[in-house]
């Protein structure tokens, strides 16, 4: 059963966005039940965030669905996608719309427009031109198991978290860094200078380690 838990300061918005879930058959839980659980079927949906709500995301380890009227520039939505959104819909939808982005979030699908990913898309071509890449935690533990040559069910088992989680941040992490294949995510991780394992050619956990003499993450 798909579990989805809604997060707003505007408190008539969240109750009638947990309305809809409910009449759908979606599980509303309690924020403190789905923040920091790896759960691939798990959901949090956030309504017009606040700066506050902002810092609580990016610490969120599930898929966020941003529920707005805010038109986000490029430099917004990159930021957005940082904190684990994987799609974004109006608070003006039709339920429908609303509840089809929720499962299909816990499918492991995005569920971004068209033309919201090609404006990513757009905005990651661009990394070149000196714009820093800025990657979560759960993103760097990753691309570092991708640079120890660990496979999605090493990283998911060293990470303790599902291979399907494991897929979604290595899938928004291709898109940060502008990149197709895990041989490109390591060259390019290595242009920008991220900390990475010295040797690619290890399989063992040991990759997702720091690199010598950076700080543990």
């Amino acid at each position: 059963m798909t579990v989805a838990t809604v997060l707003s300061p505007d408190a008539v918005l969240a109750d009638a966005l947990r309305s809809v879930l409910r009449n759908a058959g979606v599980l509303v839980a309690q924020p403190t039940d789905v923040l920091g659980v790896d759960d691939e079927h798990a959901v949090v949906i956030a309504a017009e965030p606040d700066a506050p709500l902002w810092r609580i995301l990016g610490s969120s380890r599930c898929p966020v669905l941003l529920v707005t009227n805010e038109v986000l520039d490029s430099s917004a939505l990159v930021a957005a996608v940082g904190r684990g959104v994987v799609g974004i819909v109006s608070i003006d939808a039709e339920p429908e719309a609303l509840v089809g982005s929720v499962l299909s979030i816990a499918r492991g699908e995005a569920a971004l427009s068209p033309a919201t990913t090609r404006q990513l898309l757009d905005r990651m071509a661009r990394r070149d031109n000196g714009v820093p890449v800025e990657l979560s935690q759960r993103e760097v533990e990753v691309l570092r198991a991708i640079a120890g040559g660990c496979s999605v069910k090493e990283t998911a088992a060293t990470l303790g978290i599902s291979p399907r989680t494991v897929d979604n941040v290595q899938r928004f992490l291709y898109r940060k860094l502008g990149v197709h294949t895990r041989a490109q995510a390591v060259a390019r991780a290595h242009e920008l200078a991220l900390s990475l394992p010295e040797s690619a050619s290890s399989r063992t956990p040991a990759g997702l380690g720091p690199s010598k003499g950076s700080p543990r993450d």
